[in-house]
C-alpha cells in the first residue's frame, strides 16, 4: 500500500509541476511538497472510509 502512495505523490508532483510550467510560475518546491500533501491526506482519508 505504501508503494502506491508513494506513485500517487509523484504523479501529483509531476502533474503540479507540469501545470506550473504551462503557466510560467515558478514555484519552490516546499510549495509543491505542501499542495502533495493535501493531496494525499485527501487520499488516505478516502482509502480509510472505502474499506
Amino acid at each position: 500500500m505504501d508503494e502506491l502512495f508513494e506513485k500517487l505523490i509523484l504523479m501529483e508532483k509531476l502533474d503540479a509541476a507540469r501545470e506550473q510550467s504551462a503557466r510560467g510560475d515558478v514555484v519552490s518546491e516546499a510549495e509543491l511538497d505542501s499542495e502533495i500533501k493535501k493531496g494525499s491526506n485527501y487520499l488516505s482519508k478516502s482509502v480509510r472510509f472505502s474499506n
